[in-house]
């Protein structure tokens, strides 16, 4: 009837995949806040995801545009090309929610570890100037 379907690429169903995988390292990163690693990797991947997210809101901006040429002549009475059109506008609207909660994620991402690098630094360098301060205090001059 159609020459295309819809959700022909896959993107309806790879991208809440990825996101699905990086809500779940985002629990584990939560509960294991001791080790760095976990928040590192779901750092890296809410990246991965931000990026992902616009490449699929594209696509289905663009594949609702495809679908609004069918709909306003239909072969059938029932009008599927307008109800793809709904879905895919549907899952533009759930995405672009998505990709406001990646930013926000990835803001405070992105301060958490300049604090955390910054307080490291910080604990370092007292060190340092601790351990200078002992080392001078046990020279004894001759």
């Amino acid at each position: 009837m159609y020459s295309e379907i819809n959700c022909g690429d896959g993107s309806n169903i790879a991208i809440p995949s990825i996101n699905l995988i990086i809500a779940f390292i985002g629990i584990v990163a939560t509960k294991q806040p001791h080790f760095p690693w976990h928040a590192f990797v779901h750092h890296v991947l809410t990246i991965i995801a931000f990026l992902f997210n616009i490449f699929a809101i594209i696509d289905l901006t663009l594949m609702a545009e495809r679908w609004s040429s069918w709909s306003h002549h239909p072969r059938t009475s029932a009008n599927w090309p307008h109800n793809f059109i709904v879905m895919d506008m549907v899952f533009v609207s759930v995405l672009m929610v998505n990709e406001i909660i990646c930013g926000i994620m990835l803001f405070i991402q992105i301060v958490y570890f300049r604090n955390y690098f910054e307080n490291c630094t910080l604990r370092r360098s007292t060190n340092l100037q601790r351990d200078n301060i002992s080392e001078r205090d046990q020279i004894v001059p001759a």
